[in-house]
C-alpha cells in the first residue's frame, strides 16, 4: 500500500526518500558545522507553510531568528514573505541570553530544559502540521547523565507524536566523526536519520542512514547550497527505486 508523503522542499532528497518523509514522523538531521542542517530544515517548514497553506512551529535554540532570516535570503528564502498565521519561529536563543549559565543548568523554567519545550510546543498546538527543534545540542546542557537525557528525549518524541505533527530535529556531529548522532541515542529515537557531511575531494555528501517503514536510497548523494535552497543531485544516481 502506497502511504501518503510530506514533501520536504529539498530538491532530490524527496526522491531519496521514495516520495517524502511519512506523516507524524519524527526525523533527525545530523552533520557538522556549515553542512546546511539549519537550511535544510527550513526549507522543510517552508514547504508547508509557503507552498502548502500548513501551519509550521520553528524552535531556534543557538542562531538567533533574524540571524537565519538573513541567512535564508541569500539562499534565495524569504521567510518574512510568509504570512505569521502560518509560519512561527521561536526564537529561544533569545530567550537564553537573559540566563546565566548557572541559570540554564539549575532553574526550573530554564529554556534548555526539555519539560520547558514540551511546555512551549503544547502552548502552540493549534492546528500545527510541521515543527523543527534546531537544535538538540543545547538541550543536552541541562542533564548529567546520558540515561536521563534520552528519558527526556523520549518525552519530547511522544509529545511531538501526539501533536499529530511531522518534525525535524537537528544535532551536530564532529566533523571527523563516523556516527550518525551526537549522543548515539537520537538517532534510535528518531523514524528517519539523514546524516550530511563534507567529504574530501566530493563535497558534501547526504546519506540516509535510516527510514521506518519505507525503502529509501542508502547509497550516499552529494547535495549542494545554490541560489534556491539546497539541491541534492539525485538524477546522479544510476539506479533509482
Amino acid at each position: 500500500m502506497d502511504l501518503p508523503r510530506v514533501k520536504t522542499g529539498v530538491e532530490g532528497y524527496d526522491q531519496m526518500l521514495n516520495g517524502g518523509y511519512l506523516p507524524n514522523s519524527v526525523n533527525l538531521i545530523s552533520g557538522c558545522s556549515g553542512t546546511g542542517k539549519t537550511l535544510f530544515s527550513i526549507s522543510f517548514v517552508y514547504e508547508g507553510a509557503k507552498n502548502l497553506g500548513e501551519k509550521c512551529l520553528y524552535l531556534t535554540l543557538e542562531e538567533g531568528a533574524d540571524q537565519i532570516i538573513q541567512n535564508c535570503k541569500s539562499v534565495g528564502i524569504d521567510l518574512e514573505s510568509i504570512d505569521k498565521d502560518l509560519l512561527m519561529i521561536l526564537d529561544i536563543a533569545a530567550v537564553r541570553k537573559l540566563y546565566t549559565s548557572r541559570e540554564e543548568l539549575g532553574r526550573p523554567d530554564s529554556p534548555v530544559d526539555i519539560q520547558t519545550l514540551i511546555n512551549l510546543l503544547k502552548m502552540n498546538n493549534f492546528g500545527i502540521k510541521r515543527i523543527v527543534v534546531d537544535s538538540l545540542m543545547p538541550l543536552s546542557l541541562r542533564y548529567k547523565e546520558l540515561s536521563e537525557f534520552r528519558a527526556e528525549l523520549f518525552r519530547l518524541r511522544m509529545t511531538l507524536k501526539e501533536m499529530q505533527a511531522t518534525s525535524v530535529l537537528t544535532t551536530e556531529i564532529p566533523l571527523s566523526s563516523n556516527d550518525v548522532s551526537r549522543f548515539g541515542i537520537e538517532d534510535f529515537l528518531a523514524d528517519s536519520v539523514t546524516v550530511l557531511k563534507t567529504v574530501e575531494e566530493k563535497g558534501n555528501m547526504l546519506r540516509i542512514h535510516k527510514q521506518r517503514g519505507s525503502d529509501h536510497i542508502r547509497e550516499p548523494i552529494r547535495y549542494e547550497i545554490t541560489g534556491k535552497g539546497l539541491k541534492v543531485s539525485y538524477d546522479e544516481f544510476r539506479s533509482p527505486i
